[in-house]
């Protein structure tokens, strides 16, 4: 999905869903926090959202981009970062 459907609302949505994975890029001026277990908080209060935060940089065109997902690190289903 595009940046457009990336509110936390349609997020917490999409995490209420079983068995329904998604990846979505999110703008670079959201606040987000880190927590303690590697997830990440994003958007702020009252509409904060617990995912999933992935960072990947062009180098070529010096662009950072940032996507939320609830793609499970471990398990059989396994995504990681790299």
């Amino acid at each position: 999905m595009d940046r457009g459907f990336s509110s936390s609302e349609r997020v917490q949505e999409l995490l209420k869903k079983e068995n329904q994975y998604f990846v979505l890029r999110i703008k670079n001026n959201y606040t987000i926090n880190m927590k303690e277990d590697g997830t990440y908080e994003v958007w702020s209060e009252p509409r904060t959202v617990k995912v999933r935060l992935v960072n990947f940089s062009d180098v070529e065109t010096r662009t950072e981009f940032r996507f939320v997902t609830n793609l499970p690190e471990s398990e059989k289903l396994a995504y990681t970062n790299e």
